[in-house]
């Protein structure tokens, strides 16, 4: 049976009362740990679509700005979009870089804490609607686009001609490696792959198409379950 909206509200209360206890465990992450999660979260997105020639191989293009020793480029990209992704918590869309603690209390309510007050961390279901957000771990909190990556890359594609070519080389080096292109492999590509090849790529069009990407996209913090039913 759902609880009524004002039992969770009471329950909620109830479990601030102990919050001081919450911040003391190894279940509170700093802004600067969410920052890091999400940094490795951002990095693993790396997508092949069955609608679109185009790929997002996001780990390989962070390797372009590696190997042109240009990384900080990339992690300021990146960082600015983390900062940007949408939290919810007492009914309010909030930023992620407003945030300066996430607590989470096993099975029970999350918390994140703005300018010293606890906030009850909340998520959106299958349906859209607003609710309490219950975690055991940092784990079950994930990334979601709430526009689909492939509908965003859809529409701009044409814009995109550097991550376009990215796109027909890492095809042509699968297709002579004999291997089947998935989010996975194009993860696990080597460091060294192509590295030839990552060296002449003009990272400051690069870095403008990337720039396109995250202006068209928006970012939000889901529950993983609610986040892997989404028919999108």
């Amino acid at each position: 049976m759902l609880k009524k909206k004002e039992d969770w509200v009471n329950e909620f209360f109830l479990g601030r009362k102990n919050i001081i206890t919450l911040l003391s465990t190894k279940n509170t992450f700093s802004y600067k740990d969410l920052v890091r999660i999400m940094q490795g979260r951002i990095d693993s997105q790396s997508r092949e679509f069955k609608s679109i020639n185009i790929l997002y191989p996001i780990r390989f293009i962070k390797y372009c700005f590696s190997v042109q020793e240009e990384l900080d480029l990339f992690n300021k990209w990146r960082n600015s979009i983390i900062d940007e992704i949408i939290v919810y918590a007492d009914d309010q869309p909030l930023r992620l870089k407003d945030l300066t603690k996430l607590v989470i209390q096993p099975n029970e309510f999350c918390y994140v804490f703005v300018k010293g007050k606890a906030m009850l961390l909340q998520t959106k279901d299958v349906n859209g609607k607003i609710i309490p957000l219950k975690s055991s771990k940092i784990n079950d909190i994930s990334i979601d686009h709430i526009e689909s990556l492939s509908s965003v890359l859809t529409r701009i594609e044409k814009q995109l001609p550097i991550i376009n070519s990215i796109s027909d080389k890492i095809r042509d080096y699968a297709q002579k490696d004999k291997s089947k292109i998935s989010g996975a492999y194009l993860n696990d590509l080597n460091k060294d792959v192509l590295e030839n090849y990552k060296k002449t790529i003009d990272l400051e069009a690069l870095l403008s198409e990337l720039n396109l990407i995250s202006s068209e996209t928006k970012l939000q913090l889901m529950h993983r379950s609610n986040n892997s039913r989404k028919n999108k």
